[in-house]
């Protein structure tokens, strides 16, 4: 009955932490940099990402997900915070969850390239 009870406590032991393992991982990341002689662009993210219907601003983040992006040494991060709540980081400040008018339009450029590199993606 002990060897029983011992073998079942390491099954659930073992599919605890197989559970708790693939909770963590959001799926595949996506990185797609594109530069010239005078722009440079890094778009990365992981998780889910929703944008809202303007395709302006972002509405949601998976738990564990996250958005950078960068452009001509303008960047910011964004990721799922307590409550659901969106948090950002403009070039390695601290976190905000408030944006102001330029953080915005960042916001949005970034948005705007995703889309655009989504739609190549899936043309080809």
């Amino acid at each position: 009955m002990t060897t029983t009870i011992k073998k079942l406590s390491a099954i659930i032991l073992t599919a605890t932490l197989l559970t708790a393992a693939t909770a963590c991982h959001n799926g595949p990341s996506t990185t797609i940099v594109t530069h010239d002689d005078n722009n440079y662009q890094k778009i990365e993210y992981a998780g889910r990402v929703v944008f809202n219907q303007d395709q302006t601003a972002i509405e949601d983040i998976s738990t564990g997900g996250h958005l950078y992006y960068e452009h001509n040494g303008k960047k910011f991060k964004a990721q799922e915070g307590a409550m659901g709540r969106i948090y950002y980081s403009f070039n390695g400040d601290s976190e905000v969850n408030s944006l102001s008018a330029e953080q915005k339009a960042l916001v949005a450029e970034a948005i705007k390239e995703i889309v655009k590199q989504r739609a190549k993606r899936t043309a080809n």
